[in-house]
């Protein structure tokens, strides 16, 4: 059995702090299943650094949907668990443990997987393709844009940010798109979507939609993101009225 540390448990939505080891899981683990060759390289003392592994992970990550991936440093070497929760919350399971790849940590971290953990990490932003296609897009959007133009800047702006906002909100691997029916109201709030994408002041959840919110001046923006399979999708962007407000902040947070 494992207590995992608040910060793990708050990023997986869990509802509690223990993770199980189940019997299955743990056959798996060592290779008596047809399904895996399992992990024989691991020794009981090192299932015995689980409790340390959850309750102070030197790295967590953000993994597939309802999964985080936990680092600690061991003498020389990296274990790396990957712990899963349930739809509901309830439950959390010990999914995996091996032997970790320094530069596979590397990479992730360079890649903005990290969401916490209590290793100190100093990781300079890289200036990607799809920022600087952003730039581009959004500089051909004046009178004479296109609705062409728009779906560019759009697309570029959501490539740009669409890495660690999709990995917070758990959505899988794929591209953030925009229905041809909301297209021409987020072109009209085109700069909106930059901030919103840049720095929101909330994040909330409603039902399976994440509410980016943003204020900015005397108005409240928000966007309406829905994590699909293999996509992260815009469902809408405007400007919320007064009487909407409040209803909005009672929602909880992501």
């Amino acid at each position: 059995m494992i207590v995992l540390s608040d910060e793990a448990r708050t990023a997986l939505g869990a509802k509690n702090h223990v993770v199980v080891l189940s019997s299955d899981s743990y056959a798996k683990q060592l290779g008596k299943t047809e399904r895996s060759k399992g992990h024989t390289d691991l020794a009981i003392a090192d299932y015995r650094k689980l409790p340390g592994i959850g309750a102070a992970p030197d790295h967590i990550m953000r993994d597939r949907d309802q999964h985080v991936v936990l680092w600690k440093l061991d003498d020389e070497r990296y274990l790396r668990a990957v712990v899963k929760v349930t739809s509901s919350g309830d439950q959390m399971y010990l999914q995996s443990l091996r032997v970790g790849e320094e530069r596979h940590l590397t990479r992730e971290i360079g890649k903005g997987f990290r969401i916490g953990g209590t290793a100190v990490v100093q990781v300079e932003p890289p200036t990607s393709a799809p920022q600087l296609a952003a730039t581009t897009a959004l500089a051909r959007l004046g009178p004479d844009a296109t609705r062409k133009d728009g779906r560019s800047a759009i697309q570029a702006l959501t490539d740009a940010a669409k890495a660690d906002l999709r990995r917070f909100l758990g959505a899988p691997q794929g591209i953030a798109r925009i229905t041809r029916d909301n297209l021409p109201a987020v072109i009209g709030h085109i700069d909106d979507l930059a901030l919103l994408f840049e720095q929101p002041d909330r994040i909330l959840r409603d039902g399976d939609d994440a509410l980016l919110v943003r204020t900015v001046g005397d108005r409240t923006i928000v966007l309406r993101l829905r994590p699909q399979p293999g996509l992260l999708q815009i469902i809408a962007l405007r400007v919320l009225q007064a009487e909407e407000l409040a209803a909005i902040l009672e929602l909880p947070i992501w």
